[in-house]
């Protein structure tokens, strides 16, 4: 979970840096922003975890049978 943190962590820091127009819309739209980029990674993470769980507990293996 660190690896999301990091990346919402650089996204931020790019968008202060260049002055993107996303932090001149206010305080909902910027925790829209970040509750949006949060929740992507978070199913990211969990669907390729759900994905080696299925491949190595051998489910996709009883498919072909």
């Amino acid at each position: 979970m660190w690896a999301g943190g990091l990346l919402v962590a650089a996204v931020l820091v790019f968008a202060a840096v260049t002055q993107l127009p996303i932090f001149g819309r206010g305080f909902h739209a910027v925790f829209a922003v970040i509750l949006g980029v949060g929740f992507t990674i978070a199913l990211a993470v969990g669907l390729m975890a759900l994905t080696f769980y299925s491949a190595r507990s051998g489910h996709d293996d009883q498919i072909g049978e």
